[in-house]
């Protein structure tokens, strides 16, 4: 018999400064290790559903769950997965409500203590889920369940960590799409192609930028597919969505530079039709010679997002970035000549930064965005994330965390979360970042008076 499984995917109203949302990983990822013959799933993202209350769908289930999966990042997203994980606690009081993604990796105790959150998977959830969810059918004791968080007589309990997994391991990205109404999520993106849609081929980063959650996620590991496994997947999309143009969702694409090369060799000896935008490390962009350059380009590579960060040499040092300014102004000519796109990021108001610094990244993202025809900069204001190199450094500058889940909600990089940065930078930043990025538009929202209904996946 089949038990019914709810994966849920908050709205993600923290990205309202960008116009599109794209397919939610963060669920899909977990079904590629999941025994889709013995569970009925439904997968429910609310930025294509657009629900406020979501009890009476609940009560119009067949059956109660057996348990239902939440995944959440910092931030407003958590206002909605709170929501609906008190509506279930009332349609099901009991099923438990698994908690995943950067919050609780980030935030485990914080999280497992809350009264609308049962249990907390802490890192990569394929491996962690799926093992839960052997333990429920089993009724066995969770505490043998590597990577978990939850509330206990005596406070919250915490299990072994995870080790990250190695993603080859799991059932590739084709096999679960149909899981998802993928036309959803198709956008026109004027930097890569008609019919574009994201993808993960990577998880981790073994960078440490001071100011990166990614360090607090991953700790500094990596893993990636192969480049027949990303190439068998993109070839799906294109032959049964008519794909033609692929946004990279990893933390650093680059990472291994024979995985890049060998991926851009078998798109260009496949001839596909791809146009694709990854995100790079400067420092991996500038070992690539002029000739392989001229290969990412052959193979479609079209924008390239590289983390500038800073345009004073101090605060690179600071945040441990092992770049300068001559790399970036090196990078950005040689993309141009090469007809890339180079996107750059920065992050300003750093621990123990002035008005003076902020005024000087300003004026070299600007210098980075005449670089080249359509070269882009956004700025973005540091905020302080447990478990990054810089935190403790916040914390002694006066920086004071929220204390609840309701209080990180308010999160919001693109707002001042620091006492030390004049609050007359957001108007200035948020010009510049409108003139400097095309993303940074809202798309028009869908008709208020229609809601899609969420299918069950058998």
């Amino acid at each position: 018999m089949t038990k019914t499984i709810i994966l849920y995917h908050p709205r993600t109203f923290h990205e309202k400064n960008y116009r599109y949302y794209y397919i939610p990983y963060s669920l899909l990822s977990l079904t590629t290790n999941i025994d889709l013959q013995r569970y009925r799933l439904h997968l429910v993202d609310n930025n294509v559903h657009r629900r406020a209350d979501w009890s009476s769908w609940l009560a119009d289930l067949d059956e109660p769950p057996l348990c239902v999966g939440i995944s959440s990042m910092i931030g407003a997203q958590i206002g909605d997965a709170l929501a609906f994980a008190r509506a279930v606690g009332e349609v099901f009081p009991g099923v438990p409500r698994i908690w995943g993604g950067a919050l609780p990796t980030v935030l485990p105790e914080l999280t497992a203590a809350h009264r609308d959150v049962d249990i907390a998977v802490v890192g990569q959830g394929q491996e962690t889920f799926a093992e839960v969810l052997h333990a429920m059918m089993a009724g066995a004791d969770l505490s043998s369940v590597a990577g978990l968080s939850f509330r206990r007589d005596e406070g919250v309990h915490h299990t072994a960590p995870r080790p990250l997994p190695d993603l080859n391991r799991f059932r590739p990205f084709r096999d679960v799409y149909h899981l998802l109404d993928v036309q959803q999520y198709v956008r026109v993106d004027e930097h890569i192609n008609q019919r574009t849609i994201n993808y993960h081929s990577s998880q981790g980063c073994p960078f440490s930028c001071g100011f990166c959650s990614e360090v607090a996620l991953w700790n500094r590991k990596w893993s990636g597919l192969t480049p027949d496994r990303i190439l068998t997947d993109l070839e799906f999309l294109a032959d049964n969505y008519q794909i033609n143009g692929i946004k990279f969702y990893d933390a650093e694409f680059f990472i291994r530079r024979d995985r890049v090369l060998e991926f851009a060799r078998q798109v260009e000896q496949r001839r596909l039709d791809l146009r694709w935008a990854a995100a790079v490390h400067p420092r991996n962009l500038d070992r690539l010679s002029d000739a392989e350059l001229a290969l990412l380009s052959r193979s479609g590579a079209s924008r390239l997002l590289m983390g500038a960060e800073s345009g004073v040499q101090d605060e690179l040092n600071l945040i441990n970035k092992k770049t300068d300014r001559e790399m970036l102004l090196r990078l950005a000519r040689r993309c141009a000549e090469h007809g890339l796109v180079a996107s750059f990021s920065f992050v300003t108001g750093y621990p123990g930064s002035t008005g003076a610094h902020i005024e000087a990244s300003l004026d070299f993202a600007a210098e980075l965005h005449a670089a080249g025809p359509e070269h882009e900069a956004k700025v973005h204001f540091y905020a302080p994330y447990p478990g990054t190199p810089l935190y403790p450094m916040a914390l002694k500058h006066g920086f004071v965390p929220p204390r609840s889940l309701e209080e990180w909600c308010d999160y919001d990089y693109y707002y001042i979360t620091t006492p030390w940065v004049d609050s007359k930078y957001e108007e200035q930043v948020r010009q510049f970042n409108e003139a400097a990025y095309p993303y940074l538009h809202p798309a028009p929202e869908p008709d208020a008076t229609t809601e899609r209904i969420c299918p069950i996946i058998r």
